[in-house]
């Protein structure tokens, strides 16, 4: 779906794979994420922004309202995607993306950084996907105008509608969302040019 339907996307995975840190959960229960782990998936995502030779880049930061609304929506154990919702959310319309995987061992860089591998598929002149190419999930990580991000992930002992057992179930929400019919995902153009307000480190506050 694109918006006004909003583009969101899933990967899973099932590799091994040797990480940082592992987190136990309880089968169908949600998992809180560590400050560490929360700086780990700001960085990631910032990293890649500022990577883009884009004038207009917004700084990400982590948003518990999106990240609550994520937990949610793991908890579900369900693959699939839709327009997450909260009372208490300032955004109309949320960004999402999921990542599945069988590993014990989370890693959240490698679940970004398989949504940003998506550029391959990203024409970078006209800013458009390549013919059947899916690349809405990098698409969404460096979307110009999205400033705020929550993560989540549970460990699901199914996760319909793929075949997968005893997956860790990641969800990011993205404010505000990215992925609009007809609009480019940023201003290709020097770091901060076209920032409304200061910069920092090469992105937009």
């Amino acid at each position: 779906m694109l918006f006004p339907s909003l583009l969101v996307l899933g990967w899973f995975l099932v590799v091994s794979s040797a990480e940082k840190e592992i987190i136990i959960v309880s089968p169908g229960k949600r998992a809180p994420l560590s400050d560490d782990v929360q700086s780990e998936i700001i960085n990631a995502h910032n990293n890649f922004r500022k990577g883009e030779g884009s004038s207009n880049m917004k700084k990400i930061k982590w948003n518990s309202v999106l990240a609550e609304m994520a937990d949610t929506w793991a908890s579900s154990c369900s693959f699939t995607h839709g327009q997450p919702s909260s009372p208490s959310s300032p955004f109309p319309q949320t960004g999402q993306n999921l990542f599945a995987t069988t590993v014990q061992a989370v890693n959240v860089s490698s679940y970004i950084s398989s949504w940003y591998k998506e550029k391959e598929k990203f024409d970078s002149v006209t800013q458009t996907c390549a013919a059947k190419a899916v690349c809405g999930h990098y698409t969404q990580v460096v979307w110009a105008a999205t400033s705020d991000v929550g993560c989540s992930y549970a460990l699901c002992p199914t996760l319909p509608p793929t075949k997968l057992t005893n997956a860790y179930f990641f969800v990011c929400n993205y404010g505000p969302a990215g992925n609009f019919v007809g609009q480019k995902p940023f201003k290709i153009g020097s770091a901060c040019a076209d920032c409304s307000d200061a910069c920092t480190d090469g992105l937009c506050n």
